[in-house]
């Protein structure tokens, strides 16, 4: 495995994989709807990473239900059943399969990402289900877990950085583009005496949306009735908007969710982001605390434990915390130059030998004393007796 170029400590956090154009495309499409071995949920999952990190679309597509999918989405939606049909009807063609595929899984030009199959994660909600990590170059992660059907296919998902299943955020997204008078937006505003001027901002927003006017829809979103904005449906709906509006917008969207829904574990994930853009650390601790509560004890996620705690000062607390993230998963390469970067500023030199030693064991055994320098920055370092008697017997360790 190639060690890459040099990198610095990094501090960047999660990575939202579904984009505003996938949710929206789903509910597009939905609005315009109007013999084999039995494989273990472990195998199934093993090989669809294999196919994500391939990158082919339809190979991709084979592994998910779109039937089930669209049952899923549709029996969640508040409208007729003439319309629930067409939907589950559009679902399973093989333009939808293409079009949620490409905008769901396939990455961005530019972008590069690992996705692998870590464990079984035992869920209080879901119960056990196969967990798929996608860590990017840039060092961000997404989570998603696998709900697989007895027809060995994925039926549908739950990604950190959505705190929902996908088929329920879908499901929202196209709630809220369907006629008005399927009687879900009716019941959302109740009985209030501003009812038929909110209607009205409703019919708009979504005129302008499906427009891809996203600030005007944004900025009615934040016109309607507190009562209204607190609910979550509008608050996925809003967090979904301002990914394509701006950084403030979006940090805006998830201060509400935190408002709101920030004690809900499943949330947790996404709050990571908005609590270290607010330096708020001690919160953003408490938020990977509790998503490795939904996640558990992930590599990822006590490495970026380590990042947070590293920015709060603590540098001690997060090379301990590095040291953790190596034994979890010894295969999983950043926090190996997270701890390095660390002990270069604590001046742990020793410490740099045996972190050194154990990626030259894990990655590359080309990988030699006199190559510090092309992966790394480290002055201190490489101007001690530590590392000069490495060069001597061209080893980190005696």
């Amino acid at each position: 495995m190639n060690l890459g170029t040099r990198r610095e400590l990094n501090t960047g956090v999660a990575l939202k994989l579904i984009s505003v154009i996938g949710l929206i495309l789903f509910a597009i499409f939905s609005a315009q709807a109007e013999g084999e071995k039995k494989l273990s949920h472990t195998e199934i999952a093993q090989n669809f990473a294999q196919a994500l990190n391939n990158q082919e679309v339809d190979a991709i597509a084979n592994f998910v239900d779109f039937h089930e999918f669209g049952k899923l989405v549709a029996s969640k939606l508040s409208t007729s059943d003439s319309i629930r049909h067409a939907i589950i009807e559009q679902y399973q063609t093989t333009n939808f399969a293409r079009a949620y595929t490409s905008s769901t899984f396939i990455l961005p030009e530019g972008e590069v990402g690992s996705f692998g199959y870590k464990n079984i994660v035992s869920t209080t909600e879901f119960g056990d289900m196969p967990m798929v990590r996608i860590d990017y170059e840039t060092g961000g992660h997404e989570f998603m877990l696998l709900f697989i059907n007895e027809k060995n296919l994925i039926e549908d998902f739950f990604f950190a950085s959505k705190g929902n299943r996908v088929s329920a955020a879908v499901a929202g997204a196209t709630q809220l583009i369907l006629p008005a008078q399927n009687g879900f937006i009716s019941r959302l505003l109740g009985t209030s005496d501003n009812s038929k001027e909110v209607l009205t901002k409703f019919q708009k927003m979504l005129a302008l949306r499906q427009q891809g006017r996203f600030n005007e829809v944004y900025e009615i979103l934040q016109s309607l009735p507190d009562e209204i904005q607190s609910k979550r449906e509008l608050i996925d709906f809003k967090i979904l908007i301002s990914q394509s509006v701006s950084d403030e917008a979006y940090t805006e969207a998830l201060g509400q969710l935190d408002k709101y829904f920030g004690e809900n574990e499943s949330t947790s994930f996404m709050l990571v982001d908005l609590h270290v853009t607010n330096e708020n650390y001690e919160a953003a601790i408490r938020s990977v605390e509790k998503a490795m509560q939904f996640w558990g004890n992930d590599s990822a996620l006590v490495h970026l434990k380590a990042n947070i705690a590293f920015m709060m000062g603590d540098s001690k607390k997060a090379i301990e915390l590095s040291k953790e993230a190596v034994s979890i998963e010894p295969s999983y390469e950043e926090p190996y130059w997270t701890l390095v970067t660390l002990q270069e500023h604590e001046k742990d030199f020793e410490g740099i030998n045996k972190t050194l030693a154990l990626m030259q064991q894990q990655f590359d055994e080309t990988f030699t004393p006199s190559r510090v320098s092309e992966f790394f920055v480290l002055p201190a370092y490489e101007a001690s007796s530590a590392y000069k008697a490495a060069l001597e017997r061209n080893s980190f360790l005696p």
